[in-house]
């Protein structure tokens, strides 16, 4: 019984890591998206200026 205990506690932090590890590549994905769009209308902007 101890060793199951064991187990689920290791599949369990694997779990949190891997959850972790999805949000923070979710976050950066949106984030460069979000950067390249204000790069994009930067560059929209400085071409209708001219």
């Amino acid at each position: 019984m101890t060793t199951e205990k064991r187990k689920d506690r290791t599949v369990t932090k694997k779990d949190r890591l891997y959850g972790t590890l999805v949000i923070a590549g979710i976050f950066i994905i949106g984030f460069i998206v979000y950067f390249f769009d204000a790069i994009f209308y930067f560059f929209y902007l400085l071409f209708s200026d001219k």
